[in-house]
């Protein structure tokens, strides 16, 4: 899985974003079930996410978003994802929402400086 999400974060720092988007999701096709697959799991939907913002396709970036933060309800940088995507659709309330539950968890983790 480590390896198939590095390649897709190469092909992503390369602006190869679809080729990025097949290697996360062929990634997510190999986590086995366990202890911190669901955290994994959040990961590479974020890094799905991230890659359709590249793209302009905000209604997807918006589906990885959201299973994101359900994966993984306490990663600040899950619902910053999710409110960057909320942001471009013009959903401000909900991205207000969102941003806010990032930097509660940002100072519930003591996280001065994000790295998003």
């Amino acid at each position: 899985m480590e390896d198939l999400k590095n390649i897709g974060n190469d092909f992503f720092k390369s602006q190869k974003f679809e080729e990025a988007i097949e290697k996360y999701v062929e990634a997510l096709a190999t986590i086995d079930e366990g202890d911190d697959s669901d955290k994994q799991k959040s990961i590479l939907h974020s890094n799905i996410s991230a890659t359709y913002c590249k793209l302009e396709n905000y209604g997807k970036a918006l589906e990885h978003a959201a299973i994101s933060t359900k994966l993984n309800n306490d990663w600040y940088k899950a619902w910053y994802r999710l409110s960057f995507v909320l942001y471009k659709l013009g959903k401000c309330e909900q991205a207000e929402k969102s941003i806010e539950k990032t930097i509660e968890l940002c100072k519930e983790n003591n996280i001065n400086e994000p790295y998003i």
